[in-house]
């Protein structure tokens, strides 16, 4: 069987629950022994995500068949629960909660699972013992469990856990869960409540302080001027929301104040320089904004001692350079865009990086007198390195010879494209206003847009993980500031995402 008993079980479970409600989570046995020190918990929700998409929607579609053949010929059990999960013994009227276990003195120490409520204990019991697994199963002091391969099952009769295990002792995280003390749970914590009550399909959160516990991760920070209070009590709370049309993913940031302000001092509040003349809008595939604050960036950097090192690690006192140099020669704001088919019918993309030109020019000199770029003359200069314009082409699924990539410096900005249209463009202040992309779409997407058209075969990949085709998608459109993010995918086919995404990569598995 290429999924383990626990994974059949679990995704099974899930999309079977006929409950409107999910009830009070404070309320949930499973929860109140998730220990407050997990280092990321998950909320699913089950029942409002079966008001999205059903069990029968699933079992119709050729992975689930696929899977369900599969068990009955590898293992009898596993086809009994795909066929029936209501015989597992599971409450399906709780939501389902999946989190992580760290060892703090050993991080590749830990165990991962789903934890479950349970409504008949023995009707639970029978179906493990059933199993292959069952064999050397252990009764422990309030609760019982069997492990197999890496995968164990343990339970009580209110609850159970299942996963997999880590190096380590598994009885010692075990105990840890099933003896939980009063008030030690992660319902304790005060960061957990935003999840604890939200209203997302899945809600999740991520803490620090396994991390903060680590010896070796204290000593690494002190470097950096962290104490251990700092590494504590660092949270990342998010949630999936599958809708009409759009998947919606939120990250909210609630870190030390120190911590956040080092990570916000590499970047800027907003982008200057507006970019928008030289984006394309047929044939679009995405575009990144970023703003980099060099200067911030510098001082960060000076702060924690590592201008040496960084400056090492570039190689910049072999060309005679330093990191100020740089500092003093990049704006940093930047701008990525690719399109499937540029002007001549090959793929295209345009980079774009605000510089300071009289602190930049010592680089193209540099570079230049390196064979690195040739000069073309009016701040044109060829790449002379074939392979970056062959892999980019070929990434992109282009057919015949590549184009050369050219660099061009105009208007404090450095471009790299091998497009001959948006060289051109380049060369004369912008595409035409018909052919550049909406400005009041720029301002919108602010940090990145990805159209559902001509994935590059690198994106392809990570979509089809997630069963996603290019075809089935109209838009991707991300954003971030210094506590928060969003994400969101937008469906060309209307319904439910998560319908749509289940039955579409259903058929393509």
């Amino acid at each position: 069987m290429k999924r383990s008993l626990f994974i059949l079980l679990a995704a099974t479970v899930l999309f079977l629950a006929s409950c409107k409600t999910g009830g009070d989570i404070k309320m949930d046995a499973a929860i109140q022994h998730i220990p407050s020190d997990a280092s990321q918990v998950t909320v699913i929700r089950v029942p409002q995500l079966l008001e999205k998409v059903s069990f029968e929607d699933l079992k119709k579609t050729p992975a689930y068949q696929q899977v369900w053949a599969e068990a009955e010929r590898q293992d009898p059990l596993a086809a009994k629960i795909l066929k029936d999960p209501r015989e597992t013994g599971v409450n399906l009227e709780q939501n389902f909660y999946v989190f992580t276990d760290v060892n703090p003195n050993n991080l590749n120490d830990m165990l991962n699972g789903m934890m479950v409520n349970i409504s008949d204990p023995a009707k639970f019991a029978e179906m493990v013992k059933a199993s292959p697994m069952s064999i050397g199963a252990k009764e422990m002091d309030g609760y019982t469990y069997v492990k197999k391969d890496g995968n164990f099952v343990a339970w009580a009769d209110d609850f159970a856990f299942m996963g997999q295990m880590g190096g380590g002792n598994i009885e010692d995280h075990l105990n840890k869960i099933f003896k939980l003390s009063d008030g030690a749970s992660v319902l304790s914590s005060g960061a957990f409540e935003a999840v604890g009550t939200s209203t997302n399909d899945f809600s999740f959160w991520l803490s620090s302080d396994a991390i903060a516990n680590n010896e070796q991760a204290v000593f690494g920070s002190s470097f950096l001027g962290y104490s251990p209070d700092d590494l504590k009590g660092n949270y990342i709370n998010g949630g999936v929301n599958f809708e009409e049309k759009k998947m919606t993913v939120n990250l909210d940031f609630l870190l030390k104040k120190i911590i956040a302000n080092d990570l916000s001092m590499p970047f800027k509040s907003k982008i200057g320089k507006d970019f928008s003349p030289y984006i394309p809008k047929d044939d679009l595939v995405s575009v990144f904004t970023f703003g980099f604050d060099m200067a911030g960036l510098y001082q960060l950097l000076k702060e924690k001692n590592a201008i040496g090192l960084m400056s090492k690690q570039m190689g910049l006192n072999q060309m005679g350079m330093n990191l100020d140099d740089i500092v003093k020669a990049i704006d940093g704001d930047m701008m990525f865009a690719l399109q499937s088919k540029g002007s001549d019918g090959k793929p295209a993309g345009i980079f774009a990086m605000t510089i300071n030109e009289s602190a930049f020019s010592p680089y193209l000199k540099s570079m230049e007198d390196a064979g690195v770029i040739a000069s073309k003359g009016n701040g044109v200069y060829a790449m002379t390195d074939a392979k970056m314009g062959s892999e980019f082409h070929k990434n992109m699924g282009g057919q015949g010879e590549p184009n050369v990539p050219m660099l061009v410096v105009k208007d404090g900005t450095l471009f790299l494209t091998s497009d001959p249209a948006l060289l051109e463009a380049i060369k004369s202040g912008g595409l035409a206003r018909g052919k550049r992309i909406d400005k009041g779409m720029y301002n919108s997407i602010s940090s990145g847009f990805m159209g559902g058209t001509g994935f590059p075969d690198l994106m392809k990949g990570m979509a089809d993980g997630m069963g996603i085709k290019e075809a089935d998608i109209e838009s991707f459109n991300f954003s971030i500031n210094d506590d928060a993010a969003k994400l969101e995918l937008i469906s060309k086919e209307s319904g439910n995402f998560l319908k749509n995404i289940i039955e579409k990569g259903g058929k393509s598995m």
